[in-house]
């Protein structure tokens, strides 16, 4: 009989039978993150053992892309101020 044994990728924790894992996808257009039953089996795939390890695997992956990557913002139209209209004693003022 096989049994398949689970790591974390990250702190190196062994899958029990109640841990609550996740799994981390990365490819060229970002991450994704599954459930630990859903499918996620691309070469770059993580196990993970819990949301601190999900956060860390999700840090290194912002700071190694950032370095190569531009964002492009598009420009906001400017707002134009409001004034806001406060009651003071009773008297509006404006």
């Amino acid at each position: 009989m096989k049994v398949d044994t689970y790591k974390c990728d990250v702190c190196g924790q062994m899958k029990g039978e109640n841990n609550h894992w996740l799994r981390i996808e990365s490819t060229d257009a970002g991450l994704k993150l599954y459930g630990w039953g859903e499918i996620a089996s691309g070469p770059a795939t993580v196990d993970l053992c819990s949301d601190q390890c999900v956060t860390k695997t999700v840090q290194q992956w912002l700071s190694a892309h950032a370095e190569h990557k531009t964002f492009d913002v598009a420009p906001r139209e400017p707002r134009e101020l409001r004034r806001s209209v406060v009651s003071i004693g009773g008297q509006r003022a404006s």
